[in-house]
C-alpha cells in the first residue's frame, strides 16, 4: 500500500551514489526497505518495519531541504 501512495516515488529505490555523490558521506545509516520486505523473513515484527520507514524518511529530511520535494514527500500525511 505504501508504494502505491502519490508521495512514494522517491523511495522506491537507493538513492545512486552516481546520481548524489554525497549522500553517503551524509547519510551514515542508509535504509533500503525493499529489499528487507521482499525476504520475507527480515519483518518479523511491524515495529520493526516501522523503525526502519521512519529511518528512511528521517534520513530524507537530513539530506535534502525543507523546500524540496524530496523532504516534501518524506513529511506528507495525505
Amino acid at each position: 500500500t505504501m508504494q502505491d501512495h502519490a508521495d512514494a516515488w522517491p523511495f522506491k529505490e537507493p538513492v545512486d551514489s552516481l546520481d548524489v555523490a554525497d549522500y553517503y558521506d551524509i547519510i551514515k545509516d542508509p535504509i533500503t526497505i525493499a529489499k528487507r520486505v521482499e525476504s520475507e523473513e527480515y519483518y518479523v515484527t511491524l515495529d520493526m518495519f516501522v523503525a526502519d520507514a521512519r529511518r528512511m524518511f528521517n534520513n530524507c529530511r537530513t539530506y535534502n531541504s525543507p523546500d524540496t520535494i524530496y523532504y516534501k514527500c518524506a513529511t506528507s500525511q495525505n
